[in-house]
């Protein structure tokens, strides 16, 4: 809803204000684990997206195996693209919390929110992995990914349009 660039911090990213707000729009992710030696596999229904370890779902994925010592296991994710891609819309970080939750239960590691947002936070504020765990409407301070539910969401629709007027 909206968006506030602080400053640049010391690692190239900017600190930023946001407010965010779920949609009903959504990615499919089917993941699946197999016996293995840690090999991850990404496949989308869109052919321009990068598979493997170059996609946020195949970082979420060997992240969360080496964060929690897994090596026998082998893990596929198969995603079914609906929200447009590179439209700001955080899809790709969406689909990489979906991957935590998803190996959290497949695994049966039983880490808790919290846990899960410090993984997502670890693949970069660029990435904004953090942020895919609230599902409503939050307010986000970007520079350690610290998110407030804010518990009275208004229905609404805003249109913004910000043009420069010829000189």
């Amino acid at each position: 809803i909206s968006l506030d660039v602080v400053s640049k911090m010391d690692n190239g990213y900017h600190a930023m204000k946001m407010v965010m707000q779920s949609v009903d729009l959504c990615d499919e992710l089917r993941v699946s684990v197999n016996s293995g030696s840690g090999n991850v596999k990404v496949t989308t229904n869109r052919v321009y997206l990068p598979g493997g370890n170059k996609n946020s779902a195949g970082k979420a994925a060997e992240l969360f195996m080496s964060s929690v010592g897994i090596t026998d296991a082998d893990v596929t994710v198969d995603i079914r693209k609906k929200i447009p891609v590179c439209a700001g819309m955080a899809g790709g970080s969406a689909d990489a919390a979906a991957v935590l939750r998803a190996l959290n239960t497949l695994f049966e590691t039983r880490l808790d929110e919290r846990a899960l947002e410090i993984m997502g936070e670890k693949l970069g504020s660029g990435d904004g992995v953090g942020s895919g765990f609230d599902a409503e409407c939050a307010q986000e301070q970007r520079k350690r990914a610290i998110s407030i539910k804010i518990k009275h969401a208004i229905n609404f629709r805003i249109v913004e349009l910000l043009y420069e007027r010829g000189k």
